[in-house]
């Protein structure tokens, strides 16, 4: 019986020693990924549900600031999808000022085909690198 209880406390102890270790989920980033046919910087009705929500579900939101990554594939030439992320920037920071976020707090970073996260090589990765990723930075005080 005895060894139970130390057992207990022993790993009773440890899991407060790794929730110590960890940041509290208010001071994270919270990240949503918006997804855009190709060639398009159209929002459609099932993206902007996605990130109404996804802000709707931030506490003081007003405590972060907003970076807004906008990446592309690779079909096309450079420029034109640097150009493209440009547009996809704009239109997810639009949209973000339609909520109550201030304009000031977002900083737009078009990336175009620079910075893919999924390989361009496959069909699947082309999508999937179709996105704006809205990334909440929580202002430190």
């Amino acid at each position: 019986m005895s060894r139970c209880l130390l057992l207990f406390a022993f790993f009773l102890s440890l899991a407060n020693l790794a929730g110590q270790a960890t940041a509290s989920p208010a001071d994270q980033d919270h990240i949503i990924s918006i997804f855009f046919g190709g060639g398009s910087y159209y929002i459609d009705a099932e993206q902007a549900t996605r990130l109404k929500q996804f802000l709707d579900a931030i506490p003081n939101l007003e405590a972060y600031e907003i970076e807004v990554q906008a990446h592309t594939d690779d079909i096309g030439n450079r420029a034109y999808n640097l150009r493209l992320s440009e547009f996809r920037g704009a239109a997810v920071r639009e949209r973000l000022i339609q909520y109550p976020v201030a304009p000031e707090a977002i900083q737009v970073l078009p990336l175009g085909e620079d910075a893919p996260v999924y390989n361009n090589a496959t069909w699947e990765g082309k999508i999937s690198n179709r996105r704006v990723d809205v990334i909440l930075k929580r202002i430190l005080f």
